[in-house]
């Protein structure tokens, strides 16, 4: 099983072995999570 990162800057796939690497990778330029939201508040957004 992959998994695709796309975004502004490209695309990125990766395996699920890497996902640690990539979640470490992501923490050391910055990224926060963003945390998970109740359904209906995600729908009240759109």
């Amino acid at each position: 099983m992959g998994m695709d990162l796309r975004g502004k800057g490209g695309a990125f796939r990766f395996n699920r072995f890497g996902w640690s690497y990539v979640l470490n990778l992501a923490y050391e330029h910055g990224w926060e999570p963003e945390g998970t939201k109740p359904y209906r508040e995600i729908f009240k957004k759109l």
